[in-house]
């Protein structure tokens, strides 16, 4: 297909429809962003797939299985694009970069810091829900942004950047609606107080728990445009939010409860929590021929843990966090080995099945396995 070229800002962007995008999603994306078509050069190529397991080389790109999936993804993308030029490029991709730039929503003060300096980062589907609620909960915080913000992982600190664009065609200041909430726009650097992967659940309660490293990594990585061209993203990921002060997850049913829920997750004593590590990632080729049933470890791009969460990403660049059995059937199973074997490493390493809430130790690994098998984190014969 001919590549569909558009003028966002400053940036002239081709998008590459592959074999696989219909006609009906072309025509949605087309008619989203007809009018800002452009016949200039591209300096900015996004590559778009409706195969949502297709491994993408190129970085930016878009997928989703269904029209409206695909033109969401290929706003968001759009979205990124100029927020990524904003941090310096990265020569070497097995480096992590200390300047990283995210779709997330951040505000302060809102931090215990004497000075009031410190910022919360909210990394939501609908941020500007963010700016709304707690402008309504008074304070008058300043706004950092709603749409990029640009974080450092060496210095702590966030400032917001100008969105580059915005998904609905027509709209340009992110700053219009916060200043009529009563929110004071900043372009300062604040310090980083707290990282709240916050959803709406409006039929549910509202409530938050303190998550660990590779937990905060797995849930926020789907914000962070660069993950898809480093070498090592949970690495630069995990340094960015293991300095952080307060991380968490949370969810709230209304608006009007992110106030409330802020102060309780910022006024919550910081929470101890282990320092994520690098961990093997990839299986060991033992020479060994597989036994029908026998499992090992998918070949994974990183993997990190602390003593609880295993954080992987794989070659589509998802990031996904397990717990529990998961630890040491990962580290067990670098090579192909039969479940009963592999029950029995995992007996020895964490103790005898009493340790395992009860249970016989077998069924147990067994039930873990054909999870991990669901998710492709491992592969059976």
């Amino acid at each position: 297909m001919n590549p569909f070229v558009l003028s966002v800002y400053d940036d002239v962007i081709a998008i590459d429809f592959d074999e696989t995008v219909s006609e009906d999603a072309l025509l949605a994306v087309r008619a989203q962003w007809e009018h800002a078509a452009s016949d200039a050069t591209p300096t900015v190529r996004l590559a778009a797939s409706m195969d949502v397991r297709r491994p993408m080389a190129a970085a930016p790109f878009a997928r989703g299985e269904t029209a409206a999936e695909l033109a969401r993804s290929v706003a968001d993308a759009l979205a990124s694009i100029a927020s990524v030029s904003a941090a310096p490029p990265v020569e070497d991709p097995a480096a992590s970069p200390t300047l990283l730039t995210a779709r997330a929503a951040a505000l302060a003060p809102l931090g215990g810091a004497s000075d009031g300096s410190g910022a919360a980062v909210f990394f939501t589907a609908d941020r500007h829900a963010v700016a709304r609620g707690l402008a309504a909960g008074g304070g008058s915080p300043q706004y950092l942004g709603a749409d990029v913000v640009a974080l450092d992982a060496e210095r702590g600190t966030v400032r917001g950047l100008p969105a580059p664009v915005r998904a609905e065609p027509g709209l340009r200041s992110p700053l219009a609606a916060p200043r009529a909430l009563g929110l004071v726009p900043s372009a300062a650097e604040h310090g980083i107080a707290a990282a709240v992967h916050l959803v709406h659940v409006p039929e549910g309660s509202t409530r938050w728990e303190p998550a660990t490293v590779p937990e905060a990594v797995a849930l926020v990585a789907p914000a962070f445009p660069v993950v898809a061209t480093l070498r090592r993203p949970l690495t630069a990921l995990a340094r960015l939010l293991q300095g952080v002060p307060v991380l968490a997850t949370a969810r709230y049913a209304h608006e009007s409860d992110l106030p409330g829920l802020m102060r309780e997750i910022l006024e919550s004593p910081a929470t101890p929590r282990g320092e994520a590590r690098s961990v093997p990632h990839r299986p060991i080729e033992s020479g060994a021929v597989p036994r029908s049933g026998d499992v090992r470890r998918a070949a994974m791009v990183e993997a990190i843990a602390d003593d609880d969460v295993l954080a992987l990403v794989d070659d589509r660049y998802e990031v996904r966090a397990v717990r529990g059995l998961a630890l040491p059937i990962w580290a067990n199973a670098a090579s192909w080995i039969g479940v009963d074997e592999l029950a029995a490493r995992v007996v020895r390493l964490i103790g005898e099945p009493d340790v395992l809430d009860g249970g016989d130790a077998l069924s147990l690994v067994s039930a873990a396995v054909d999870a991990l098998v669901e998710i492709e984190i491992l592969v059976r014969v």
